[in-house]
């Protein structure tokens, strides 16, 4: 730019600002008239905000959710659960906290193990991915353990030894691995933990031989008396067969003894037998030496009187 251009572009703008000069009432009231227009702003929010977050675009519609399909053994509605929970009929997609209220509503729903992801989508629906629990086990409860419950019972349990609501027939609890033994009653409510590892460590063996539970013709689990649980004693869980065949399967998994065998050469012991097409009802007494030597499982006859 030449020097006689630059000189034309000052005049120009000393032109356009000439007007204000020795106007400062011009300025201050340019000052006031912003100030007066942010004091309205702040007005009508505060006394008509309220009605665009209840706009429809805005408003969170609960027939619009989309959830993680829930399987067959939930019988109950987390969905509609979790909505009347979170008192997210009311809620609002432009709230800050929604995605976290509605991750909250469905993470203490007791069927869910994990609240993966919320996602709001435009322009009222949101996209919530869940992790189900899912039952693995049943606890049998001898009777009197509840206070108004004189009867014996099942409570269904998930491999983290975690308690579930019962809603399966009592036919259909009864098809389920049985965890017997266990003289606690659970020390909170369903979706948080039974409180006794052994109801963990039942379950946890229970998930090991899961695909092969029921071609070895395997009824429950024995759990170890608790007084007699010490730190080196181990704790001895026994397998029983559906003729009442006793297995002792030994130690919690990660928990063996010295010298006894890791619960994965447990159960490719046991996959071998199946492998020879036999069960474990199935063995001969002759055949249990060689059982005891390979992995350490002893067998005994459980009493007659035991059911099932």
């Amino acid at each position: 730019m030449s020097v006689k251009e630059s000189g034309g572009l000052r005049r120009l703008i000393g032109q356009l600002f000439r007007p204000l000069e020795g106007k400062t009432w011009f300025t201050a009231a340019t000052l006031m008239g912003f100030c007066a227009l942010g004091l309205t702003c702040y007005f009508l929010w505060n006394h008509y905000g309220h009605k665009l977050f209840q706009h429809e675009h805005y408003g969170f519609d609960p027939n619009q959710i989309q959830v993680t399909e829930q399987p067959d053994w939930i019988r109950s509605n987390v969905t509609e659960n979790a909505i009347a929970f979170g008192s997210l009929e009311d809620a609002n997609l432009l709230d800050q906290e929604f995605v976290l209220q509605v991750k909250q509503a469905f993470a203490v729903q007791p069927w869910v193990k994990r609240v993966k992801f919320v996602n709001k989508q435009y322009p009222s629906s949101v996209e919530v991915e869940l992790e189900y629990r899912r039952p693995i086990a049943m606890v049998e409860v001898p009777a009197g353990m509840f206070e108004d419950f004189d009867e014996p019972g099942l409570l269904p349990v998930d491999i983290d030894g975690c308690l579930l609501p019962v809603e399966l027939s009592e036919q259909e609890a009864a098809e389920y691995p049985w965890i017997s033994g266990i003289n606690t009653s659970p020390a909170a409510p369903p979706g948080n933990a039974w409180g006794d590892k052994r109801v963990l460590h039942a379950a946890r063996i229970i998930g090991l031989l899961e695909e092969i539970w029921g071609p070895l013709q395997l009824s429950r689990i024995e759990v170890p008396n608790q007084a007699l649980i010490t730190d080196t004693n181990g704790q001895s869980y026994n397998l029983i067969t559906r003729s009442r065949r006793k297995f002792a399967w030994g130690s919690a998994p990660g928990a063996e003894q010295t010298g006894e065998d890791p619960a994965k050469e447990k159960v490719a012991l046991l996959r071998r037998i199946l492998e020879s097409n036999q069960d474990l009802d199935s063995l001969e007494l002759n055949d249990q030496a060689n059982l005891s030597e390979a992995i350490g499982i002893r067998y005994a006859r459980q009493p007659r009187g035991t059911q099932r």
